[in-house]
């Protein structure tokens, strides 16, 4: 907008007054095209190059209301190697919004990591929460961010009472609401899942850089890379720099493994600076692996 309005006040190309009103339009928009393309790219920092190349298709708000057709679009999502998030609405009444056939049970039920369903007396509301969250990933591009008590500019608090915020929260719903004298606050900025939404985008943009990372180093060479440990160890060490910087951030922090034994991991390892790398060696692996290479 401020461009356009730049544009137009300083009579850009096109736009002097004798010319004709579509050229002038004609103009504008590609200079705004050409502007917000360089945008792009000095505001793509450091490691973020999932939202470097994919930023502006992220997030979708649909404006569709059919609760079958946003939980198609959800599940659709879900289900896509390309990460997407979409946000929702939901309207009515507390009652009405968290029943059986609700979006906001059927969502939460669906397990969706996808979908951040609001609550609120405009489903349009949802529109400027995804603006406010790309706008934190965008502004916070170095450092982690929360979307969790935050103020969402254009959208008006919803009057709720304990019990009805604690029977939207169940079903990880987010709430636009006052707490103190006039503090205008969204809770609890996470997604269908229970996922806060920071943690997916986070995921998705350290997943991008290593899936980068590994397509650089498969196609950047003449020759084919050889099946050894070598190979692996090339591509630990990238992996391993990346993961670093995220660490370094304050991304990754040092955890228990919690999940099932996997190579030298065993459940309650801690696992430093929140990440593990490992490849078992190629005198190990099974035909079926060494095809899949």
């Amino acid at each position: 907008i401020k461009y356009a309005f730049d544009y137009l006040s300083q009579g850009g190309p096109g736009c002097g007054n004798n010319n004709y009103l579509p050229d002038c339009i004609m103009d504008m928009v590609s200079g705004m095209y050409d502007y917000i393309q360089s945008r792009e790219k000095t505001s793509c920092r450091g490691r973020r190059t999932q939202e470097c190349r994919v930023c502006h298709f992220y997030s979708i708000y649909a404006t569709e209301t059919d609760p079958e057709k946003l939980l198609a679009l959800a599940a659709h999502l879900d289900a896509l190697d390309t990460p997407l998030t979409l946000f929702c609405g939901a309207t009515g009444t507390v009652a009405e919004a968290t029943a059986d056939s609700g979006l906001l049970k059927r969502l939460h039920d669906l397990g969706s990591s996808r979908a951040v369903p609001l609550y609120g007396a405009d489903a349009y509301a949802a529109a400027a929460l995804m603006g406010t969250a790309m706008g934190l990933a965008r502004e916070q591009a170095e450092t982690p961010f929360a979307l969790c008590y935050k103020t969402v500019p254009g959208m008006t608090p919803t009057a709720l009472n304990a019990s009805e915020l604690a029977s939207l929260h169940a079903l990880n719903a987010n709430t636009y609401i006052i707490r103190g004298l006039n503090r205008r606050l969204l809770e609890k900025g996470t997604v269908a899942s229970g996922l806060r939404f920071s943690e997916v985008h986070d995921m998705d943009q350290i997943a991008a850089d290593l899936r980068e990372a590994a397509l650089t180093l498969l196609t950047g060479g003449t020759g084919r890379l050889p099946q050894t440990d070598e190979t692996s160890a090339v591509f630990i060490n990238r992996f391993s720099a990346i993961l670093a910087d995220y660490a370094a951030g304050g991304y990754l922090a040092t955890a228990p493994w919690r999940g099932g034994a996997l190579g030298p991991l065993q459940p309650g390892d801690m696992v430093e600076n929140g990440y593990a790398l490992w490849a078992d060696s190629y005198d190990l692996q099974s035909d079926a692996d060494r095809q899949a290479h």
